[in-house]
């Protein structure tokens, strides 16, 4: 176990920092950013918050000068709180539908006419990229500029 300050002594050197996997949110993440706060009024460090947007936390409300970056991953049970304050919006396809909890194609289109940033992130297999909703995925974002592709790269490079 590491206390806030060795966490951020170990980070400092580098100048992005995401936060991700599982929840993040689901943590306090206060004192991390407090610690860091007093470090990073010497460096241009930026931290990235990856969440799902099912829990609303404190966090969210952190903008030290523009060093925080939300994603949000909207899964069923999102916020739309978490929604307001994303800075980019990653939505997992297939899962656009109604009565699922997942975003609708609707939804994308909102956001993205409402200034997020939105991405379009293909549905792949545990180990590969799943060439059909990709397919599903471009063909959207052709017919919607306002959207964006995301791929997860690490399944196109086959590494994990």
């Amino acid at each position: 176990m590491y206390t806030e300050h060795e966490l951020v002594d170990w980070a400092f050197p580098y100048k992005h920092i995401c936060l991700t996997g599982g929840e993040p949110l689901d943590q306090d993440l206060k004192p991390i950013f407090g610690e860091a706060a007093v470090r990073s009024q010497q460096s241009d460090t930026q931290f990235h918050v990856e969440t799902s947007g099912t829990v609303l936390s404190d966090t969210l409300t952190i903008r030290r000068h523009g060093s925080l970056w939300i994603c949000v991953s909207p899964k069923p049970g999102y916020l739309s709180s978490a929604i307001d304050r994303a800075d980019e919006i990653k939505v997992i396809v297939p899962g656009l539908g109604p009565g699922d909890g997942w975003p609708t194609l609707d939804d994308a289109l909102g956001w993205a006419r409402n200034g997020k940033l939105v991405y379009l992130q293909p549905r792949n297999r545990r180990l590969e990229i799943d060439r059909d909703s990709l397919m599903y995925v471009q063909d959207i974002v052709r017919e919607h500029p306002e959207l964006r592709l995301s791929v997860q790269m690490h399944k196109i490079l086959k590494v994990q």
